[in-house]
């Protein structure tokens, strides 16, 4: 991995306050992966089993609603990441991730997570409990649990379906 990729990892919202022996220890599980402008890294609906940090480009998470509609959930840039809960909790991706330029990311499958947590227990109980903030009208910005982050994905989805449907009528 690139210097400027394990400062870019390192500012991170999930891996910001992790110890340097605990980085040390995820460091060589990253993979580097390339994406072209259009490509989908995650697509809604997937199996959630790898989470993701932009190290280079852009990129859009959309919500795809059962007609096709896309909506917006906000625009990724170099050090944000996805795909939290795909570490500890495995099950469908919520969202898809399409690139809006050309994208480098690095990825860490949840296999090779879980079994870095038998190794280091506490590390899981730190990446459970740290979430993004996605959510710009938070005036602090506190990590949030995965829970709490879900909860705001669909609240916002939620009040665009609403917002939707009110200019239609």
């Amino acid at each position: 991995m690139k210097v400027k990729d394990s400062e870019i990892l390192r500012r991170s919202s999930v891996f910001r306050f992790v110890s340097d022996e605990h980085f040390a220890a995820i460091e060589p599980l990253l993979e580097e992966e390339h994406y072209e402008f259009g490509d989908v890294i995650v697509k809604q609906g997937d199996p959630a089993n790898s989470f993701y940090v932009l190290s280079r480009g852009r990129a859009r998470a959309i919500k795809i609603k059962p007609g096709g509609e896309e909506i917006p959930l906000g625009v990724l840039k170099p050090g944000d990441c996805f795909g939290e809960a795909a570490l500890s909790e495995g099950g469908t991706r919520r969202a898809t991730v399409r690139c809006s330029t050309a994208v480098d990311v690095l990825r860490i499958d949840r296999d090779d997570f879980l079994e870095l947590v038998r190794q280091e227990p506490e590390l899981k109980q730190f990446v459970d409990t740290t979430g993004r903030n996605r959510s710009k009208s938070r005036p602090a910005k506190l990590p949030l649990s995965i829970q709490q982050f879900r909860s705001a994905a669909d609240a916002r989805v939620a009040q665009r379906d609403r917002d939707v449907e009110t200019r239609r009528v």
